[in-house]
Order: C-alpha cells, then sequence, then structure tokens
C-alpha cells in the first residue's frame, strides 16, 4: 500500500464509492501484513469485551451503573485506537499512539454520548424524540473522527462537525450502509448455524462458532473504521482545499480592488 500516493489523492477530488472500498481494503490488508501487533492488541481486545456483554447477556447479570460506564468506555478505546492508528498511517504520521491522550478523548466522546442520552430523557414525545435522535445522528457523522484526529477544543470540534457534515452525509452513509448489508448478508447465515448447533461445554461446536462470529464481527469492525476514517480525511482535505481557494480568490479579489482605487484615485489627479 502507497500511503503516499493515498495521501496525495486525498485532496485531488472526492473519491469514488468502488475506490473508498479498494482503497480500505488495502489498508486492511496492509494492517494484517505489517501491523501484526495492533491487530493482535484489536482483535484481543474486541474478543474480550464481547465474550465479558455475552456472558452478562447470557446470565441477565445485574450489573451497576459504573461497569456499564467501564464496559462502554472500553469500547469507544478499542474503536479510537483503530481510528488513530488508520489515520495515522494515510497521513503517515509517526506519532505514538498516547495512552493518556486516548484515555482524555475517550471520555469527551463518553460525556457527548452522555450528553444526547440526557437530552432525549427530556423528550416525552417518541415521534420528537425519534426526529431528535435522527437530527443529531446526522449531524454526528464526523465528531468522533474530529475528536481523536484533530486537537481542537470541545466547541471547535462540534462546530467543525456540524459544518463538515452539511453536503457529505451520503458520502459517509452510503459506502457504509453497503459495507453493512454486505457483512450481514454473511453473518446472518452463520449466526442460523450457530443457532442450531448445542452449546453444551467450552470444546462444543457452539461455542466455536461463537468464536468464530467474534472474531469475524472485530474483523467487520475494523474494516468499518478503515472506510470511515477515508471518507473523513478525503472530507477534511478537500474541505481545507476548498477553504484555501475562497481565500486566496478573496485576497487576489482585495488586490484587484486596491488597484483599480489606486488607478482611479491616479485618474482623478
Amino acid at each position: 500500500m502507497n500511503f503516499e500516493n493515498l495521501k496525495e489523492k486525498l485532496d485531488k477530488r472526492y473519491f469514488k464509492i468502488s475506490e473508498y472500498f479498494n482503497d480500505s481494503f488495502d489498508i486492511f490488508k496492509h494492517l494484517f501484513k505489517k501491523e501484526k501487533k495492533f491487530i493482535a492488541f484489536f482483535l484481543v481486545s474486541y474478543l474480550v469485551l464481547q465474550i465479558i456483554l455475552t456472558y452478562i447477556n447470557s446470565t441477565k447479570l445485574n450489573i451497576s451503573d459504573f461497569t456499564l460506564i467501564f464496559l462502554l468506555l472500553l469500547q469507544i478505546i478499542i474503536n479510537s485506537v483503530g481510528i488513530q492508528k488508520v489515520g495515522g498511517l494515510i497521513e503517515i504520521s509517526n506519532k505514538k499512539i498516547s495512552i493518556f491522550k486516548t484515555i482524555k478523548k475517550s471520555f469527551i466522546v463518553y460525556f457527548y454520548i452522555m450528553g444526547i442520552s440526557v437530552v432525549l430523557d427530556f423528550v416525552n414525545n417518541s415521534m420528537i424524540g425519534i426526529l431528535l435522535i435522527l437530527f443529531l445522528f446526522f449531524n454526528s457523522l464526523f465528531f468522533v473522527h474530529l475528536v481523536y484526529l484533530r486537537d481542537l477544543d470541545f466547541i471547535q470540534t462540534v462546530k467543525y462537525n456540524f459544518y463538515l457534515c452539511k453536503g457529505n452525509r451520503i458520502r459517509l452513509l452510503v459506502p457504509v450502509i453497503i459495507l453493512i448489508l454486505f457483512f450481514y448478508f454473511i453473518f446472518l447465515p452463520i449466526k442460523f448455524i450457530f443457532g442450531i448447533v448445542p452449546n453444551t461445554s467450552i470444546l462444543s461446536l457452539g461455542f466455536i462458532f461463537k468464536l468464530i462470529l467474534t472474531i469475524f464481527s472485530s474483523l467487520f469492525n475494523l474494516i468499518l473504521l478503515t472506510m470511515a476514517t477515508l471518507i473523513f480525511l478525503n472530507v477534511l482535505y478537500m474541505d481545507l482545499k476548498n477553504l484555501k481557494k475562497e481565500d486566496s480568490i478573496s485576497k487576489k479579489n482585495l488586490e484587484n480592488d486596491n488597484k483599480n482605487n489606486d488607478d482611479n484615485y491616479k485618474l482623478s489627479e
């Protein structure tokens, strides 16, 4: 995978859907070939998290609010490491992933999610609640990537996220929805087989199928994060390019205006 060429392409034009898929899978293949420690961390972390969640669901265990917060933060942190790793590769950044910064930024994402939940709790009308959820979802598409891949304060992040969402929602959602549908097309038959196989012991076919499903879903999650990160950077780079263009045009217009004013002044003399 030639990341220098990929980075150069990011601000040339918006990618086609096929390019998002091709480049995402190329990055994914690179991770498996060259980033084995990261892949091991991601798979093991995701696997442990899913085993914990499965155990809680199957035993209907009553857990404390603190445990729920911890599990949600763990999920956010695992995904954030994936986003930072893929973002670092695409942008050819040699910065190491800081554990302290990752945890700090994960709390920002967590409180953002909790803030949305609190707002929704005050909504009594179900239709208004659904509309509010859709509004917040469609206007939060780039928030997480901005948190982890750019050093902006919270207000700047929220504002820039809203700004990037305008005109770019379809660009992100269409490839992601296609990928999710493709995943479920493969996932559902495997899940059906798992459902009819008895799960009596740790060495049973049922347990093996469950393990396969978890590994499969973790790999899918990584591909999804890779694609979303690639789309985010393409949108971001194109926006920065357009801002530079607008800035240069406005400067040129200002220079022309000043020149015309000088010419008019000379004529009047």
